[in-house]
């Protein structure tokens, strides 16, 4: 369950990083496909286990992917809950670094 809470505010980041980037709807396009690559980069961590996959956790979906796979196998909430806090801690960053900049972009833009 925490992992789909986290899971439903990447949509609004990623919303936010096409408009902080995209500078018009061409460009927006190119931007979401671009986007696409690093959603779908945490799914490595299933075969990379230990410190090697850590470098995937400054990615808001890596925290997604594990808050899913630890409470899997016994549907314990304990560490699914931990790896949910971390990911929201990350996502929360992310979205106000993105904010600041999408704000920029659209008083630059009038």
């Amino acid at each position: 369950f925490p992992a789909v809470l986290l899971a439903a505010m990447l949509a609004p980041m990623l919303m936010l990083a096409t408009l902080a980037v995209a500078g018009n709807k061409v460009e927006g396009v190119a931007v979401l496909k671009l986007l696409g690559l690093p959603l779908y980069a945490p799914l490595a961590a299933w075969w990379l286990t230990g410190p090697v996959g850590w470098p995937f956790a400054v990615l808001p979906t890596w925290w997604v992917v594990r808050s899913l796979w630890a409470g899997a196998p016994d549907g314990a909430v304990g560490p699914a809950l931990a790896f949910a806090g971390g990911g929201l801690a990350v996502t929360a960053l992310a979205v106000g670094l993105l904010c600041r900049r999408a704000l920029t972009t659209l008083q630059r833009a009038h």
